[in-house]
């Protein structure tokens, strides 16, 4: 919007003005109007009916219906990991992407998503389960 208003050689922050008195489809009000109570002035016609202010008991109900749908989509391809148990053999993967992953024995679960894992190596890790893969190999520590 700015680069418009730059190239039409026009007032960007009057660009701006309009676009915060710009309703929202969701909502039915504008930000300017969820800040203000009232719409503000600006350069289009406006009856002054619009200029008094005017507050919407609704806005914060409307808010988290947005905020669910948002969620909804966000969330739509997602999955729930299942949980290790101390035992299991799993590859863990590496801090950098290049290395291979490696091969290690599930120690202890530390929190919700957090496990600490044996590695072949005697190395203990503590790795998020999504860096954590099951894996039916044997284990061989040293």
């Amino acid at each position: 919007m700015s680069k418009k208003a730059r190239a039409s050689k026009c007032d960007p922050h009057l660009a701006l003005l309009d676009w915060r008195n710009t309703p929202s489809a969701e909502l039915g009000t504008s930000p300017v109007q969820r800040l203000l109570g009232r719409r503000t002035k600006t350069l289009l016609p406006t009856s002054s009916a619009l200029l008094k202010p005017e507050t919407s008991a609704d806005v914060n109900y409307k808010l988290k219906l947005q905020k669910a749908k948002q969620a909804n989509y966000y969330n739509r391809g997602t999955k729930e990991l299942d949980d290790l148990l101390p035992g299991d053999i799993v590859r863990i993967q590496p801090s950098c992407k290049r290395k291979p992953w490696k091969k290690g024995k599930m120690d202890s679960k530390v929190s919700i998503r957090s496990y600490n894992v044996k590695a072949e190596n005697g190395g203990l890790y503590r790795r998020n389960r999504r860096n954590l893969r099951c894996t039916y190999e044997l284990f061989y520590p040293e």
